[in-house]
């Protein structure tokens, strides 16, 4: 089985639904997915906690529940890519359902190998641009709160070793403008010998566990000056 292959989880109540998409999307190439199945939305929420799948087929008329309920269930846990199984009848719900959510949908009924893998590697690739735009998004706030912050405000990455300032953080420190990000070794070297103890103890709780410390250390400035930080 190749390591890349897409888990995919198909919930439907009937197990000859299961059973036909299943073997319609490993018709279309069989070592590329693995396939899960779950009958009822409880089963799918556990099922995608134990093994988060790349890709879910929901069949939109479960017994317990219709697709949209459990679609709701499904985003309250994960961003999975979801893709609705539905008759010709409820197409209209399936499109509907596209505005809460799901990626995409199918007519069982018109299932193909072909039709079926492109499906799914359309909501995959739906479904990471989205999360690509939201992370974008977010680091574009971030970047927003930092240029109009008038204190003193840093991003530190532990395990990246760098540590991004707040605009006004470069005339506090005399850092030089439009360098915002630098490497957290710049810190180490620049705190005062006699806190060394007590920056380096709060350093370790921050990598060993990911604790909460607080503590004042004083540093020296590129112009030579001691300042005193508060670190929280």
């Amino acid at each position: 089985m190749d390591p890349a292959a897409l888990h995919v989880l198909i919930i439907a109540d009937s197990p000859d639904t299961r059973l036909a998409v299943g073997q319609i999307l490993l018709r279309s190439a069989r070592d590329a997915y693995t396939i899960a199945g779950v009958d009822h939305s409880d089963h799918a929420r556990d099922a995608c906690r134990a093994a988060p799948p790349n890709c879910v087929l929901l069949d939109y008329c479960l017994p317990d529940q219709d697709g949209q309920a459990v679609l709701a269930k499904l985003r309250a846990i994960t961003a999975v890519p979801v893709v609705l199984l539905t008759d010709v009848e409820h197409e209209d719900r399936a499109v509907e359902a596209l505005q809460h959510g799901a990626q995409d949908y199918a007519i069982k009924d018109t299932l193909t190998p072909a039709r079926l893998r492109l499906t799914i590697q359309r909501a995959v690739e739906s479904a990471q641009r989205q999360a690509s735009a939201a992370l974008w998004a977010n680091e574009q706030r971030f970047r927003l709160a930092l240029d109009i912050a008038q204190i003193i405000v840093w991003e530190w990455d532990i395990a990246a070793r760098t540590i991004t300032y707040s605009a006004h953080a470069t005339t506090s420190f005399s850092l030089p403008p439009g360098q915002i990000t630098h490497s957290i070794d710049k810190l180490d070297a620049a705190i005062y010998p006699p806190d060394r103890p007590a920056y380096d103890q709060a350093l370790g709780v921050a990598l060993a566990n990911g604790g909460v410390y607080q503590l004042q250390v004083r540093v020296y400035t590129p112009d030579d000056q001691l300042r005193w930080l508060e670190l929280r």
